[in-house]
């Protein structure tokens, strides 16, 4: 009788004992599940605000005329690029400069500037994903999809100059990259507004709009629009 009882006294130690260790293990799981919560809750929070700050910026950046000056304005003041990366192109000038400037493109120009059309560049018609070269040694401080313009890399060039190329099905360089005259920077495509798949290529000096075809020898034979 006496052991029966016990055995009967170990067995109720025994269940509570698990009990409370079954207790204890739940209490756990559920502190680690509400700390792995948290833990989300707070990386889709941040992401969140990220994703917004992303999308507040872009539309500030498709809101921008395109003009060189907001453009480098807008891009320090996101710290998109500094004035170190600025000064470093400064290093680059050669006395050969306007020399150098190289076809992004193997085509025809189909339209020229139409400064009244804000149209600011040169139309090079070309194949569908033909490669797209950079047109001299340069810091890519733009590279990203915008509205108008499709998918756009900009890249600053020694002596304020900046070549844009628009339009581009796929890009293949990053903001901040450097890059080197002829290197292939992206393929040719129709992204943005755009009838057909063709290259949107302009040159600008500070402010200045200048025409790649006074710059680029090879384009004034292969000029097929209305100036």
């Amino acid at each position: 009788m006496f052991e029966k009882l016990s055995i009967v006294v170990f067995n109720k130690k025994q269940n509570t004992t698990h009990a409370f260790l079954i207790s204890k293990l739940l209490i756990l799981i559920s502190t680690f599940f509400i700390f792995i919560l948290f833990i989300l809750s707070c990386l889709y929070f941040y992401s969140f605000n990220d994703y917004k700050n992303h999308v507040k910026n872009k539309a500030k950046f498709n809101a921008l005329q395109l003009d060189v000056n907001n453009l480098i304005t807008y891009l320090l003041n996101n710290e998109l690029i500094n004035n170190e990366d600025l000064h470093k192109l400064n290093l680059l000038e050669t006395s050969d400069f306007m020399q150098s400037f190289s076809m992004p493109v193997d085509g025809y120009i189909s339209q020229g500037i139409k400064i009244k059309d804000k149209h600011h560049g040169i139309d090079i018609a070309s194949t569908f994903n033909a490669d797209v070269y950079s047109t001299q040694n340069g810091l890519v401080i733009f590279s990203d999809y915008v509205e108008k313009y499709g998918n756009m890399i900009i890249i600053a060039h020694a002596n304020n100059y900046y070549s844009i190329y628009a339009h581009l099905n796929k890009k293949l360089v990053h903001a901040r990259d450097y890059v080197v005259n002829k290197q292939i920077i992206g393929h040719v495509g129709e992204s943005g507004n755009s009838d057909g798949p063709h290259l949107h290529f302009e040159i600008w000096n500070n402010h200045h709009i200048i025409d790649p075809r006074n710059l680029i020898e090879e384009y004034k034979e292969k000029d097929v629009s209305i100036r």
